[in-house]
């Protein structure tokens, strides 16, 4: 199988044999789409959820591309920078080779700023507020796997 890679440069694919995975089907897909300040939760073609999002500054954009959720993380602290929630994404930053001791990897995941959704605010992340990010782990239960599009 042709799979997409979880490491620089954004983009990277490579191949894995057919007996050494055990494959899981859904049919779910995010788009988010920056210029909108929208992320979109679709199963299948419909609609199952639609938020508003905070993206990148300029200085540091959100790269566009294809990705996928690669870990689901639960910050101890739910009032910090990074809410409720944060889903690693196969992506990162073109602009940081380095982020607050990690490698500069893109996620989505909450917010303890709620007034900063609907602006350019992040270091490149996509950001929600908690009760989206909380809907979509807890309520929605969505998986790691699930292919990411940003526009």
């Amino acid at each position: 199988y042709r799979v997409l890679l979880p490491t620089r440069p954004n983009g990277s694919t490579g191949w894995i044999a057919v007996d050494d995975v055990d494959l899981l089907r859904h049919n779910l897909a995010i788009l988010v789409e920056i210029d909108a300040f929208r992320l979109t939760l679709f199963d299948h073609d419909e609609t199952v959820l639609e938020v508003p999002i905070g993206v990148a500054r300029d200085n540091a954009p959100t790269p566009r591309g294809r990705y996928f959720t690669t870990e689901l993380l639960q910050p101890p602290e739910p009032n910090s920078v990074y809410g409720a929630y944060a889903y690693g994404l196969s992506g990162f930053s073109e602009t940081f080779t380095e982020f607050r001791g990690g490698p500069g990897q893109l996620g989505i995941h909450g917010t303890n700023d709620p007034s900063s959704i609907g602006s350019n605010v992040s270091a490149g992340c996509v950001r929600m507020r908690n009760d989206d990010i909380t809907a979509i782990v807890e309520d929605l239960k969505v998986p790691t796997g699930v292919p990411v599009e940003v526009i």
